[in-house]
């Protein structure tokens, strides 16, 4: 196949000299006699060389190198400027342009054939090209997304995985929209500090999420995203790498929700059918047949209700259409912080429920309610220096349908450049000021999966009050004929 060579001047005569020179035995010569026609020959023959003329009316060299350097597909392809000027400055803007030679008019026909020959038998841009070409067939097939955007944040490029996992059709990426607009399409980004510096996120390791809310018909999605920045010599950009974490989510959370429930709900009806029994057994001849009744029937009632316990947890962790979906009436929040409070030891919480919210309800299930609730209002036990915090729970509506529910303590103060880490699984806040480690750093990124999945929003901040923090959990109020769970 021989090379492809694009001779672009707004004069005829001047491109058939270059075209006599080089010879169509040798070469595939294309002509434009315009900028616009130069780059939709350029897109539509991908040269091996250019040779473009500076001074063209409309559209001149510089503009039309410079929009070769902006393609991601041109972006390489060697560029010799052919000009009849020859001050120091003409020079300069053509590199600046994106220029990789220069020839001069009168064109010497022997540099120009040995320009090009060299060009094309270094063969450069080509083997560029077919590496890119292996590099695209490689990323489109990728199991991950990667998107790349621009300084803007608009979409640049996007691999089959990307717009599967975004739920975006070809036509919608090929409009070059801003990243976030399309994903906020179906997603909600998370945390929200982190995207609100959108298009110029945290460079990884830092985590940023895109989740989309679980309904009673199908499961969340929750979308990684590890932002790379690039600054190219055409312009800067990024590259976004989503990957699919739901699987990974849905196992801390279920993990974690396993844990609490066996340590809080298991211990006590079990404790209570061994403790019943062994009196029993160890004492049956000493005691009076009314105490053995009694006992038998405390003992088969908390049989009755660690077999609900458990029966609670299989289904909840079977569920096929989200493990959080249900609801949870609003009003039933006091009688879960008080039991959770005795369950913690801690002091009774003061819960504070508005009016206005009492009768609506959150777009989670009892169990979900009962086990952010606890992961907070262990944590306010847990970060008080003397692990006897006061607490006080607000229960309100800001509006649009929300339900948010607010909690204060008057334990320690978060670490500014921790306070956006807290989410992540597996960070451990408490180790780095407290030097305590008693759990797997999986209570508040649970906290944060539940809230996120069903569409909540989660904040932490310090209270500005006096010691202490407040945790604010909004939720979207869920349908009134939702089904009570």
């Amino acid at each position: 196949m021989k090379p492809v060579v694009l001779i672009v001047d707004d004069d005829v005569i001047s491109r058939h000299l270059i075209a006599n020179a080089l010879g169509s035995d040798d070469y595939d010569l294309v002509h434009a006699g315009d900028g616009e026609e130069a780059l939709e020959q350029a897109a539509r023959v991908a040269p091996d060389v250019v040779l473009l003329d500076i001074m063209m009316p409309r559209m001149d060299g510089y503009e039309v190198c410079r929009r070769l350097r902006e393609d991601p597909v041109l972006r390489e392809v060697p560029v010799v400027m052919v000009t009849a000027l020859e001050d120091h400055e003409s020079r300069i803007n053509g590199v600046n342009a994106g220029a990789d030679d220069f020839l001069t008019k009168p064109l010497d026909t022997v540099l120009l054939r040995s320009r090009v020959q060299m060009i094309t038998r270094l063969d450069r841009y080509s083997r560029l090209r077919e590496e890119h070409r292996r590099f695209d067939w490689i990323v489109d097939h990728a199991v991950d997304g990667y998107v790349v955007v621009d300084h803007d944040g608009r979409i640049r490029y996007a691999n089959s995985a990307s717009r599967r996992l975004l739920l975006a059709r070809d036509e919608e990426i090929e409009a070059r929209p801003d990243f976030l607009e399309l994903a906020q399409r179906h997603f909600n980004g998370f945390p929200e500090t982190s995207w609100s510096r959108w298009p110029h996120l945290q460079q990884s390791p830092a985590a940023q999420f895109l989740v989309r809310p679980e309904t009673q018909d199908s499961s969340s999605l929750w979308l990684l995203v590890e932002y790379l920045p690039m600054v190219s010599r055409a312009t800067p950009s990024a590259t976004l790498h989503l990957r699919d974490i739901t699987v990974e989510q849905a196992l801390a959370a279920g993990s974690s929700f396993l844990h609490a429930s066996v340590a809080h709900k298991f211990r006590t009806p079990l404790n209570a059918v061994i403790g019943g029994l062994d009196l029993i057994v160890n004492d049956l001849a000493g005691l009076p047949p009314e105490v053995v009744r009694e006992t038998l029937d405390d003992a088969y009632l908390s049989a009755q209700r660690l077999h609900e316990q458990v029966e609670d947890i299989l289904n909840h962790l079977e569920s096929t259409t989200g493990i959080w979906v249900g609801s949870c009436r609003v009003q039933d929040i006091t009688a879960l912080v008080a039991g959770l409070c005795r369950s913690i030891s801690i002091a009774p919480a003061s819960t504070m429920i508005a009016t206005t919210v009492r009768d609506r309800y959150l777009p989670i299930n009892r169990a979900a309610a009962e086990q952010i609730l606890r992961e907070v209002l262990d944590n306010c036990r847990k970060f008080h220096p003397e692990h006897t915090p006061t607490v006080t729970i607000r229960v309100t509506s800001p509006g649009d349908g929300k339900i948010r529910i607010s909690i204060s303590d008057d334990g320690a103060h978060i670490p500014a450049a921790q306070m956006e880490r807290v989410w992540l699984p597996g960070f451990q806040a408490e180790k780095l000021w407290t030097g305590e480690v008693p759990g797997m750093g999986l209570g508040l990124p649970l906290v944060a999966n539940i809230t996120w999945s069903v569409g909540g929003a989660v904040t932490i901040h310090n209270r500005a009050d006096g010691p202490g923090v407040d945790v604010e959990l909004t939720f979207p109020e869920a349908p009134a004929n939702r089904a009570e769970t």
